[in-house]
């Protein structure tokens, strides 16, 4: 069968070059029309054969356009905390209520509840949560990024407040990797030990209460929810052009409300074998097991080829 498409998988050097060898071999039996190129993203593809076919380049994180000179490029985008917010609020996706805090405005119980979360919203500040905290919201005021301590993301960009939703007495989020919308994988975390709301609510008690499992000691399983899938699913239409979504989603433990806080469009999101993540187990299995993930991504990736390779 004459090979009609290309289609280049390029990878960054925290990833495992199996995963994507792996997943290529699985297009090329689902469609065999179609070439597959497995390329470092430092080196780009430089292989002229590349210029005779529509190409589609597909990267977890973003690349340069010179490396990769024909073809659709589908690749990861920095994408700020506040622009993700706007995005996802119009496009009718669940949120919680937030603001950037500006010089001269208060916050009153009344409106945002006891507690607020604090988030810094410069680009690279989502990892381990760094710079998130929770306060009472007559408690917090504008302060000028130079006032944060040096290492604090808070100096790199504008702090917002975010409506505080209560997860349980063992705080928890839900982490979807989607790659164009389809679920490779969910898993919860959830811290291991139980942090009750402090009483009484107080500026210290609340300042040193522990209010994301990213922070402390912390259990992982998967998570089969079709409620929580619809809803990373949704998460695609808002950003379309970004292929790989790491959607965090949480579920407030009074209500079971679902609401969605980001989906770190820049990508470096593939824990299958990220330095990090890759020894990690959840209920005994790698995180590709879960759904197939390796299989789903090459089926996906297969029909983008095929529609939108130029």
């Amino acid at each position: 069968m004459a090979l009609r498409y290309n289609l280049v998988l390029c990878f960054h050097d925290n990833m495992n070059l199996a995963d994507f060898v792996k997943i290529g071999k699985y297009v090329r039996a689902l469609d065999p029309e179609i070439h597959v190129y497995v390329v470092p993203r430092e080196e780009g593809l430089r292989d002229y054969r590349a210029k005779a076919r529509p190409t589609l380049i597909f990267c977890p994180r973003s690349v340069r356009r010179d490396r990769f000179p024909n073809g659709k490029i589908y690749c990861g985008q920095p994408i700020s905390k506040i622009e993700q917010m706007k995005v996802m609020s119009r496009y009718g996706l669940p949120v919680p209520r937030w603001q950037t805090i500006v010089p001269g405005a208060q916050y009153e119980a009344e409106k945002w509840g006891p507690i607020v979360v604090t988030k810094p919203t410069a680009l690279g500040s989502s990892s381990y949560s760094r710079g998130v905290a929770a306060s009472r919201p007559e408690d917090l005021s504008y302060l000028p990024p130079a006032s944060f301590p040096e290492g604090h993301p808070g100096r790199d960009g504008p702090m917002l407040i975010q409506q505080f939703i209560n997860t349980g007495l063992y705080p928890a989020q839900i982490r979807v990797l989607t790659l164009f919308g389809e679920p490779l994988y969910t898993e919860q975390i959830r811290a291991e030990e139980p942090h009750p709301m402090p009483e009484p609510v107080t500026a210290e008690s609340v300042a040193a209460w522990t209010i994301t499992p990213v922070t402390v000691k912390r259990v992982r399983s998967f998570v089969y929810d079709d409620e929580i899938l619809r809803l990373a699913r949704r998460a695609y239409g808002a950003f379309p052009d970004v292929p790989l979504q790491a959607c965090d989603i949480i579920r407030e433990d009074s209500t079971k409300k679902l609401f969605i806080l980001e989906i770190n469009p820049g990508g470096n999101t593939w824990h299958f074998s990220s330095r990090f993540a890759q020894s990690q187990r959840i209920d005994g299995r790698r995180r590709e097991e879960q759904f197939d993930a390796f299989r789903v991504a090459a089926r996906v990736l297969a029909e983008r080829t095929r529609n939108d390779a130029r």
